[in-house]
């Protein structure tokens, strides 16, 4: 064989043989699992079509998501002695954000305009900061949302004497009371051949008949109020037990829920969903009193639960609506005296799907490509 054929026949078995290991390299990378508790990420996260019934969900399993979306966040803290109560909450927590959804990952970053804020100076200042985390499956929700507030003001003024606060406030303001909630959860969702949780939240599906669906889950709550003196202003003390003259409270709080959602479907696209799921849990508290004494209080049965309304527009191309949630929580202040907060939100949504397929690294990620 001449020098030229043996060169060219040399560059053709190299370039096959080329080809051929980074075929079996990516075959190879492309098969690598990740695992957790046993299972494929793969499997987890994967949407599998043939599982539902397509009468009652369309699936958008591959189309990019994005919205603008506004939110509002707020918190209620009640504190009952044996004939009065105080509540406390923060003043302003609107925002704005967009968003981002694609498969199995949903991301929303949202962010205070000043501007859209009708703020009363009479309500003094409140510093928040709150961060979510999420995973949407069909049969699955699992969420972790963590909520800070420092300065609350007092919003029944009329349970304390005037002379309490100064003469230019309209409500009486603590602004070194702080408040921080961890908040997580998990359902497992019965009926999910027919019934679409991904599409109650605008995630990748539609819900076209109306359904429903039982559901189970756990939650765990972490609760931490704290301040420079007594939560209890001294006015009203005589409202509570002797010993409440505590500045700080903490609980844990373990709950078993159960309960029910149902979305209704009217003229393909207009969709209302409800979900309530209350649950019994086991509430662990310690207080810290102003001269710096440690007082745990008995394990206990408290009420631990959230509660969801949908109202929205959902088609093949566009997707919106709003969205209201209530957290509630109840525990032991003190021997005869009670705590409950709550926690509220609410988010308008508007946004589009575009058709999407991976490329490159991203056909890589588990639940991608």
């Amino acid at each position: 064989m001449k020098p030229g054929m043996r060169t060219l026949a040399g560059i053709c078995l190299l370039w096959l043989t080329a080809t051929e290991l980074q075929a079996q390299t990516d075959t190879t990378f492309r098969r690598r699992e990740i695992k957790i508790l046993g299972f494929s990420l793969d499997t987890l996260l994967k949407n599998r079509i043939e599982s539902i019934d397509t009468n009652y969900i369309a699936s958008y399993y591959d189309y990019l998501h994005v919205h603008v979306l506004g939110e509002a966040r707020d918190y209620y803290l009640q504190l009952l002695g044996t004939d009065r109560r105080i509540n406390y909450t923060p003043h302003g927590a609107s925002a704005v954000g967009l968003g981002f959804g694609y498969r199995w990952l949903n991301f929303d970053l949202s962010f205070k305009v000043p501007f859209l804020q009708q703020l009363n100076p009479g309500k003094g200042e409140t510093d928040q900061f709150g961060a979510n985390l999420g995973l949407i499956g069909r049969t699955i929700l699992f969420n972790i949302n963590y909520q800070s507030y420092k300065g609350l003001f007092i919003n029944n003024p009329q349970v304390v004497d005037s002379n309490w606060f100064a003469a230019n406030e309209a409500y009486p303001r603590r602004g070194d009371l702080q408040t921080k909630t961890l908040y997580t959860f998990f359902n497992y969702y019965f009926n999910s051949r027919r019934f679409s949780n991904p599409a109650t939240l605008f995630r990748r599906e539609r819900q076209k008949k109306s359904a429903g669906s039982f559901l189970v889950g756990v939650s765990y709550a972490f609760s931490h109020i704290g301040a420079d003196s007594s939560l209890v202003p001294e006015v009203i003390r005589p409202s509570f037990p002797e010993d409440a003259e505590f500045i700080r409270y903490r609980s844990s709080n373990f709950s078993l829920n159960a309960g029910y959602t149902h979305t209704f479907v009217y003229k393909k696209y207009l969709f209302a969903n409800f979900a309530f799921r209350p649950g019994m849990a086991i509430s662990s508290t310690n207080n810290i009193t102003t001269n710096g004494e440690t007082v745990s209080m008995p394990e206990r049965l408290s009420w631990l639960g959230d509660s969801r309304v949908i109202v929205g527009y959902n088609d093949n191309r566009y997707y919106g609506g709003v969205s209201y949630s209530l957290v509630f929580m109840s525990d032991n202040l003190q021997v005869n005296s009670n705590l409950r907060s709550y926690y509220t939100y609410v988010r308008f949504m508007v946004g589009r799907r575009f058709y999407f397929k991976p490329k490159g690294i991203l056909r890589h990620i588990p639940g991608f490509g």
